[in-house]
């Protein structure tokens, strides 16, 4: 093996070979909706990889960091808009500390 851990071409490095993966759901995504992504994607994983799966409520540009508003007041961007009581920095700010727990339990 090569230096710094990494093998032939396309080898992932030895510590990302074991890697564990949490998927996350957005609940309300109807552009990539859960039971035909996320749901796959972790249905396809072995069981000793996945971590979880998680649902959280959203929409499908949820991921995105909230647009300023500066921005958003001189151009329609249509990523940027949320539904009615949609809190985006609030969403972040959740799935930021639910991964962050992640990455805790599993080094």
């Amino acid at each position: 093996m090569s230096e710094g851990g990494m093998g032939g071409p396309g080898s992932p490095p030895e510590r990302f070979a074991a890697a564990r993966a949490l998927v996350i759901a957005i609940d309300g995504d109807e552009i990539a909706q859960p039971r035909f992504h996320a749901a796959a994607i972790a249905s396809a994983l072995p069981s000793r990889r996945l971590a979880g799966m998680i649902s959280v409520p959203g929409h499908h540009f949820a991921f995105i960091a909230p647009f300023a508003e500066r921005v958003t007041d001189k151009e329609y961007i249509p990523v940027a808009v949320d539904p009615e009581g949609f809190d985006r920095a609030a969403f972040i700010r959740d799935v930021n500390a639910r991964l962050v727990r992640f990455f805790r339990r599993i080094n």
